[in-house]
């Protein structure tokens, strides 16, 4: 048997850290430490059963020690599912009944966890009906999403049972149509080949330091006591310590660029502690950000210790029916793997499983009333999560030109016209739960307006099919958005220097905010005239919103190396579009000068190599519409 987590101890107990499964055996042949945890003994050194020697199977009982210890107790800062007398007993099975331990232990009051049991108490997870198919990781179409909801003015659910996935079982599983195959035409053929916060410091039992000034509330700094985190100690490997130092003290901060770098650790360091998907996936980024400093190559697709890596995550995840909060806030790091590592891939496998956890918390109407008060009342790691994922989610469809799976949710927390009545209209702007300037420096009216965009444009494409559009509601849905794009006088105040208002000198996202969010206003107007005129860039409309686009671009040339960084980092989606549209040279160059400056890391030198070709195709086929969309469609590139 593999290491377990220290259970709870008496006062001069012996550490349970360096036991090992077959240290004494007792009378039955069960080592004493497998006894004293309540775990099935598998056997011996060498008696250890063949099965039990495969990764995956490794990881799948370590994943149900884990669950079971902490749901009776025994790990610190768990408080246990149950009265512990009546659980005293329990034993946790981890044979499969197709196998034959060697050892034979009583099968009085088995514990059994398997695939479809729940994941305890402190899972937030809806359960699913037993005719509701569950998830998987599997699916190459799994986020393909309804085709519109643009339709229905009261934005019909996404979550039907007829829009889930088929379970891994059924053939049918996987025969589905890609959707990322089928939207391109015929002729587009690509041939691209492609703080303010002390830094943590690492000890070899991952002891993390935290100044007692970083947070008001000391319970906050209390509970990243390594004695209060399950499995920071005991589980994870030698080999990965350096790797989740480089991530805690580099990574993250390139991963979430225009987040608050103060309060940012608080929210992702705890899952990434907690030895689990999390860290693994944190683990598999901090690799990739390693070697892309001096590898060009596309890690996750190419045979190597990266691409091993990877395929054990997505075993990991293999045929899971519900996902938690480490396994959503893992997805967010594979997702950010794929970014760090070009953008191509099968992110879209991973925005899967973030999006049926979100899902299960936005839906849970024994916590929260509505969407809105989900997202303002849930924790600040459920807030996070689901944050990004909305993000994720609006710029992934631009590239999967399908609608936001979430449009629905963020129609009735963002749109403008629906925020009335009881509520304050400001506060949506001003509550940083519902803020997406602290996280993403977009605002939630630019926000809602892209995602009303991306399935605006898929409606338009539904009634030319039919045959059946009208130009006419066209424009009054498309004016529509238009003036909540409008500048809002004040909302902003542009920063001229690196210094506050008390001369402190500011964090170099707090300008980079003011700078992505003008830049993601203007793009939103771009890429919404490039709908209304059929992807034509010699429109005069097309042009100047183009134009302006690219002009916010200009304004921060002046400023701090670091912050024009983190501007262009994440803002490629508009890089990308003003690069495919713009007909004056000086402004082509501009934008690709800021590509080239960002070097190997991240998705710029290939959206620099596909926006090339999507220029290349303009100046072979004069005067047709500029297909950027679809070519984005073909590499399967996330814009993030």
């Amino acid at each position: 048997m593999p290491k377990s987590a220290s259970p709870k101890k008496a006062p001069g107990a012996p550490k349970a850290k360096g036991q090992k499964c077959d240290e004494r055996a007792d009378e039955l042949n069960r080592c004493e430490t497998c006894v004293r945890l309540r775990l099935q003994c598998l056997g011996f050194g060498a008696k250890r059963p063949d099965w039990l020697r495969e990764n995956n199977n490794v990881s799948e009982i370590r994943e149900k020690i884990k669950n079971f210890l902490a749901s009776q107790g025994m790990i610190k800062g768990h408080s246990g599912t149950g009265p512990r007398a009546a659980e005293q007993e329990q034993t946790l099975l981890l044979a499969d009944e197709q196998y034959h331990p060697s050892s034979e232990s009583p099968q009085s009051n088995i514990l059994v966890l398997s695939e479809d049991s729940p994941r305890g108490p402190l899972s937030n997870m809806r359960e699913l009906p037993e005719s509701e198919p569950e998830p998987s990781l599997y699916s190459s179409s799994s986020y393909a999403g309804p085709s519109s909801t643009y339709d229905s003015p009261s934005h019909s659910s996404i979550y039907s049972p007829s829009n889930t996935l088929l379970r891994p079982s059924t053939p049918e599983h996987y025969h589905q149509p890609n959707p990322y195959e089928t939207y391109p035409s015929a002729d587009f053929i690509l041939t691209s080949n492609n703080s303010g916060l002390v830094v943590p410091f690492w000890t070899n039992v991952y002891n993390l330091e935290i100044p007692q000034d970083a947070y008001d509330d000391d319970s906050d700094i209390q509970q990243y006591s390594p004695l209060n985190l399950a499995f920071s100690t005991s589980v994870i490997p030698d080999m990965a310590q350096p790797l989740l130092e480089h991530y805690m003290q580099t990574v993250y901060r390139h991963q979430f660029q225009l987040a608050d770098m103060i309060s940012l650790p608080k929210i992702i360091f705890e899952p990434v502690l907690k030895y689990g998907t999390a860290s693994e996936a944190a683990i598999l980024l901090a690799d990739i950000h390693r070697q892309k400093v001096s590898n060009d190559q596309l890690l996750l697709v190419r045979d190597g210790p990266v691409k091993d890596r990877y395929d054990e995550l997505v075993q990991s995840f293999a045929h899971r029916g519900h996902y938690d909060e480490s396994d959503a806030m893992a997805a967010l790091h594979v997702i950010s793997a794929f970014l760090f590592d070009g953008g191509r891939g099968d992110w879209h496998r991973w925005m899967h499983v973030a999006f049926y956890y979100c899902q299960s918390i936005l839906d849970n109407r024994q916590r929260f009333r509505s969407y809105r008060d989900a997202l303002v009342s849930c924790t600040t790691q459920e807030n996070f999560i689901i944050k990004t994922f909305l993000w994720f989610d609006v710029l992934a469809s631009v590239s999967t030109t399908k609608p936001p799976l979430f449009q629905n949710v963020i129609n009735e927390i963002y749109n403008p016209e629906q925020i009335s009545g009881i509520e304050d209209p400001s506060d949506v702007y001003t509550e940083p739960a519902l803020s997406m300037i602290n996280y993403m420096g977009c605002e939630n009216r630019v926000l809602w307006a892209l995602s009303e965009i991306s399935a605006l444009a898929c409606w338009k494409q539904k009634q030319q099919d039919k045959g059946q559009l009208s130009v006419g509601e066209l424009i009054r849905r498309a004016n529509s958005l238009h003036e909540a794009l409008a500048p809002r006088t004040g909302f902003h105040q542009q920063p001229h220097s690196s210094l506050s208002t008390d001369g402190i000198e500011t964090q170099p996202e707090e300008p980079a905010r003011y700078f992505a969010s003008e830049i993601f206003r203007t793009a939103a107007i771009a890429y919404l005239q490039t709908i209304v005129n059929n992807d034509y860039c010699e429109v005069p409309e097309v042009q100047q919103a183009v134009k302006d686009c690219v002009e916010a671009f200009k304004s921060f040339k002046e400023h701090k190396s670091d912050v024009r960084h983190i501007v262009v980092r994440s803002t490629v989606f508009a890089v990308f579009l003003c690069g495919s549209f713009t007909d004056v040279a000086e402004d082509w160059k501009a934008l690709k000068q800021h590509l080239e400056d960002e070097g190997e890391m991240g998705n710029c030198k290939g959206v620099m190599g596909l926006i090339e070709e999507v220029r290349e195709k303009r100046e072979r086929v004069r005067h047709q519409p500029v297909m950027w969309r679809q070519a984005l469609n073909a590499v399967q590139m996330l814009l993030v």
